[in-house]
């Protein structure tokens, strides 16, 4: 294989990989937020936002309203952004809600006893 092929190929894969990479803003988002790095989260769901993602601008406007109390952080936007994203959250698209599961109490036997054993 030719060097400018080789480089080709290379140019290609990387290409393919940021573009992955880059169209799941959410999901990036989602897993930034749950490591607890609000910042990049933020930055994740600003651009999903724009890109059109009901639960991105949902997401997105909690952290714009609460960062400074919740995240102690402060993001911006612009009034269009927020009146968009407001429009977007409003509506009925987006991902289904997960599937609450309610934490199972244990057994009886299951709990730890808090009684001294009798001597």
């Amino acid at each position: 294989m030719n060097p400018l092929t080789r480089m080709g190929a290379c140019l290609c894969l990387a290409a393919s990989a940021w573009a992955s990479w880059a169209g799941d803003h959410y999901g990036q988002g989602v897993a930034e937020y749950r490591t607890g790095r609000y910042a990049s989260a933020w930055g994740h769901f600003y651009m999903a936002a724009n890109e059109g993602d009901p639960d991105a601008a949902r997401l997105a406007l909690h952290m714009l309203r609460y960062g400074p109390v919740l995240y102690g952080g402060f993001w911006d936007a612009s009034s269009e952004e927020v009146a968009d994203w407001t429009r977007l959250a409003a509506s009925s698209k987006g991902r289904p809600p997960p599937e609450y599961q309610p934490a199972r109490r244990p057994l009886a036997a299951e709990r730890p006893s808090n009684r001294r054993p009798k001597s």
